[in-house]
């Protein structure tokens, strides 16, 4: 009790640096096990598996779909002026 009593007749300053140096380790701890978490998942997952559990659509197939637009071409000649 006595580490309690310290703390709370330490000015609001100190109290408030107290507070987000904590705040501020804990956050980096929990970023460090997500991304601990999220690479071990990642390992383990197999692209083909993956891709045929979202059953998403592929997308070269829509892009097939799509009908093209054709653009002419200009030619420009070299003797043209260009405005700079």
């Amino acid at each position: 009790m006595n580490f309690w009593q310290k703390v709370q007749n330490l000015p609001i300053t100190t109290k408030k640096t107290i507070l987000w140096l904590v705040v501020i380790i804990i956050g980096i701890s929990l970023m460090g096990w997500f991304a601990k978490n999220a690479s071990q998942k990642l390992k383990g997952l197999e692209e083909e598996e993956f891709l045929k559990e979202l059953n998403l659509p592929i997308f070269k197939e829509k892009l097939e779909k799509i009908p093209k637009i054709e653009m002419s071409k200009l030619e420009i000649s070299e003797n043209e002026n260009y405005r700079e």
